[in-house]
C-alpha cells in the first residue's frame, strides 16, 4: 500500500510514526542525563541483579526500539520510576539483539543508549546479551512488551504481557494496572 502515496504522503507518515517517539520538554521527567547508562547483560546476570534487590519490588520492563508500543508506554515506565525509586528497583530490558550473523549485543549499544537519554532513564537499564527469541522463551511470552513484576522477596509475583489481550487493545500499561499493582505489594 505504500508504494502507491505519494512522497509527500509518505512522508507525513513518517513524521507521524517518528512524533510518537518524541516527549515535549514539560514531558522529561527530572533527572539528569549523565545518570543514564546501559550494561550488557545475560538473563542469569538481571535474575542475579533481582535477587540483589531484596527489601524492594522489582519492576522489569522488557522492550525493544522497533517495538512501537514499546516506545509508546516507555516514558510511563519512566514516570513510575521517578515515582516509586526509593521502593521499588526497576530496570529496562532492551531486546534489539536478535543474534543474526555477524551481529553482537554492542551493536546496538549507541542507538539503545540514545534512547534511553532522550527519555532520561535513569534506572538500571540493560541490553540483553542474549538473543530476543531466547529472552522472549524465557519469559514464556511471544511479544513485547512485557513487564515482570517481583515482590520484596525476589519471588516473581505477576507477568504482563498482550498475548491474550487480557488488557484490551492498547493492552497493559502503568497507569492502570502496573502501578495499583506495585502500590498494593508496598502496603
Amino acid at each position: 500500500m505504500i508504494r502507491h502515496l505519494s512522497s509527500g504522503s509518505a512522508f507525513l507518515i513518517l513524521l507521524m510514526v517518528f512524533s510518537l517517539n518524541r516527549i515535549s520538554a514539560e514531558e522529561q521527567p527530572k533527572g539528569s542525563v549523565a545518570d543514564v547508562s546501559v550494561h550488557m547483560q545475560s538473563w542469569e546476570e538481571l535474575q542475579d541483579w533481582v535477587a540483589s534487590q531484596k527489601g524492594k519490588v522489582v519492576v522489569v520492563d522488557v522492550w525493544s526500539t522497533f517495538c512501537l508500543p514499546c516506545v509508546r508506554e516507555f516514558p510511563h515506565f519512566v514516570e513510575f520510576h521517578e515515582n516509586h525509586k526509593d521502593h521499588v528497583a526497576c530496570a529496562s530490558l532492551n531486546i534489539d539483539y536478535y543474534g543474526g550473523k555477524g551481529q553482537k549485543p554492542e551493536d546496538n549499544r549507541e542507538k539503545v543508549l540514545k534512547f534511553l537519554k532522550s527519555r532520561n532513564a535513569t534506572m538500571h537499564n540493560i541490553i540483553a546479551i542474549n538473543p530476543d527469541e531466547v529472552v522472549l522463551q524465557q519469559i514464556k511470552t511471544a511479544a513485547i512488551p512485557a513487564a515482570i513484576i517481583y515482590d520484596r522477596n525476589g519471588k516473581l509475583h505477576k507477568f504482563f504481557n498482550n498475548d491474550e489481550d487480557l488488557y484490551g487493545p492498547k493492552g497493559f500499561n502503568y497507569e492502570q494496572h502496573i502501578t495499583p499493582l506495585v502500590e498494593k505489594l508496598l502496603k
